[in-house]
């Protein structure tokens, strides 16, 4: 492949070195892409092109300059970061997609924990493995009163979105970052939507800050009490060490015929979700479920599995709740953030951001340390809007 600057042939580089980048997200299948299709056909391409695609696509233009020793050296390294994580990583993946999980976003985060935990001193996070031998209720209780959740403030709030964003903060001052998918700060194009929709909730195990991943922008059907429902599941996940298993795209709705372990969960979070004790009557219509729903600020789906999984409602009434919501459905949009600073905040969580902030105020990272961390790629125009609002923000 021949890389050309001015319509001349100016560096010849291994074909096989473009495949083994472009490979490198199998799930995305770049090398298809009409762009690296009509390169490998004329066995030539800009330079100025290959900059402009490699941003696209965010992935560092030098890559492609690398001899074959030296890219399999970075890519080892990251391949090594991505299994030493993963073999100890709750990892969700939606049934029957097969591959289609964003390693891209799993690398990511893979990396600025890292980071993040090697810049700033934590003391091992109590919460970890602490919710072992309990009952699911006297889980749930030592979950809400370790990070000092308020029900009833939590349940007061006029939206779920409000909701999540008070759970959110209060998870994050109990040494948990809690990172969401935001599209503005990764590539968009036509291979990964499928992907981004086939990504869900995870958490990344470490010590003394563990990761939780929520969908967030990235998938229109994730709405805001589903991630509810799964910011607590994931919470459960941590507080007992579990991380071995997968998540079906119906995550609600496995409270039903739950076993074990994940059953404990369910239980836990149903606790915390729907008390036994808020039901003085029995709902017998889609607006009693709905009205259930606004009032504890989850989806109305998760509403009904747990009143059937406690044999509150009868199948049958299950079954036409069920259908009745299937009816009702609304196709869920989440907003994008105006602001970039805010942005990074909801991609890399809280305690991340608000680490990488402190260590950029103080002149001690590098910019361009910074804007992988944070966008994933090099963009200084957005690099320096970020740089601008951060500087009178705790």
């Amino acid at each position: 492949m021949w890389v050309k600057t001015s319509g001349v042939s100016a560096v010849e580089i291994d074909d096989d070195v473009f495949r083994t980048i472009l490979s490198f997200y199998p799930e995305e299948k770049l090398h298809e892409s009409e762009f690296f299709q009509s390169c490998f056909s004329h066995g030539s391409v800009s330079y100025t092109l290959l900059r402009a695609e490699s941003n696209k696509i965010f992935l560092p233009w030098q890559l492609f300059f690398l001899n074959k020793k030296n890219l399999k050296k970075q890519l080892k390294h990251i391949n090594e970061q991505r299994e030493d994580r993963l073999s100890a990583a709750f990892f969700t993946k939606r049934k029957g997609s097969g591959e289609h999980m964003s390693r891209r976003i799993v690398d990511r985060l893979i990396r600025l924990q890292g980071f993040v935990v090697s810049k700033k001193k934590y003391q091992k996070n109590s919460f970890c493995n602490s919710l072992n031998s309990l009952s699911p209720t006297d889980a749930a209780n030592s979950l809400i009163e370790y990070f000092g959740v308020d029900l009833v403030e939590f349940r007061g709030k006029k939206t779920k979105r409000e909701a999540l964003e008070y759970l959110i903060k209060k998870i994050g001052a109990g040494q948990i970052n809690v990172s969401r998918g935001v599209r503005v700060l990764l590539p968009i194009y036509q291979q990964i939507d499928k992907i981004y929709k086939n990504t869900s909730g995870f958490a990344l195990k470490d010590d003394c800050l563990p990761f939780i991943f929520l969908p967030g922008d990235i998938n229109p059907e994730e709405a805001t009490g589903r991630q509810i429902y799964s910011l607590f599941y994931l919470l459960a996940s941590i507080g007992i060490n579990d991380y071995s298993f997968f998540i079906d795209q119906d995550l609600e709705v496995q409270v039903v015929g739950a076993k074990n372990l994940e059953k404990w969960k369910h239980d836990l979070v149903s606790c915390i979700i729907l008390p036994t004790d808020s039901l003085t009557t029995i709902p017998t219509s889609l607006d009693d479920i709905m009205k259930m729903s606004d009032k504890y600020k989850v989806t109305p789906t998760a509403v009904i599995v747990v009143l059937r999984a406690r044999g509150i409602i009868n199948s049958a009434l299950f079954d036409f709740l069920k259908s009745e919501l299937n009816l009702s459905v609304k196709t869920f949009q989440q907003g994008w953030s105006a602001k970039i600073s805010t942005s990074v905040k909801k991609f890399c969580g809280q305690e991340a951001s608000a680490a990488i902030n402190m260590l950029i105020r103080g002149g001690k990272l590098k910019s361009i340390t910074a804007q992988y961390l944070i966008f994933g790629r090099v963009n200084k125009s957005q690099y320096k809007k970020y740089f601008s609002q951060i500087q009178n923000t705790v």
